[in-house]
């Protein structure tokens, strides 16, 4: 005879938390030279044999089929069975190399490892001065950014419209970074943010 589940709900908030890995590193600014116009940071998200990868359908339709794609990178572990075909993987990389190319780039998409996730890529690409355009799948509950901000882009051509946008006026982008800098990462090199996380949930006995 089949038991009954158990079902016990927790109530979860969101807090930012993610931003903790940043705390001692160094925010770069947006205004040094950088050669890279696009790079992207996506592992594989399927699993075993699964046929179909989610990340790989949406890297197809927002950057492997534009017309600029030649010359993008995409860095991440992938099962060639996945990538062959595709020169724009560049397959995975140490952290600290990938930081010393995202220094050097200047815009980045993020992509979720699953519909609906927040990551701390946002936070991490911000630290370094890259433009992060959320994909529609990221940040659905509009934790991070608000529904109608610059940075999220309903399809692959509003994302390319703005980059040609901030490309055409480069303190647009610096202005850009600068704000989100200041917004999103105040407190996170000497970790004091973890107060403005925590303090909320606690309860005097």
């Amino acid at each position: 005879m089949a038991r009954a589940g158990v079902e016990d709900p927790m109530q979860l908030t969101y807090s930012g938390i993610e931003k903790v890995n940043l705390i001692n590193e160094t925010v770069i600014s947006p205004e040094t030279e950088r050669k890279n116009k696009f790079s992207i940071v996506a592992m594989q998200s399927a699993y075993g044999k699964e046929e179909k990868d989610y990340r790989l359908e949406a890297l197809k339709k927002w950057v492997l089929n534009s017309k600029e794609a030649g010359d993008f990178a995409i860095y991440g572990e992938w099962k060639e069975r996945f990538t062959k075909g595709y020169p724009q993987f560049k397959g995975y990389l140490e952290p600290s190399i990938i930081d010393a190319i995202f220094k050097d780039t200047r815009y980045t998409l993020i992509i979720p490892i699953r519909p609906d996730w927040v990551t701390s890529k946002y936070a991490e690409m911000l630290r370094i001065g890259v433009v992060p355009f959320f994909h529609p799948d990221y940040d659905t509950q509009y934790h991070i950014l608000e529904k109608d901000h610059y940075l999220r882009v309903k399809t692959p051509e509003e994302m390319f419209l703005k980059i040609q946008e901030m490309e055409d006026n480069p303190s647009l982008r610096v202005k850009l970074i600068k704000k989100l800098q200041i917004q999103f990462l105040g407190g996170v090199r000497k970790g004091t943010f973890l107060a403005d996380v925590i303090n909320p949930f606690l309860e005097r006995g």
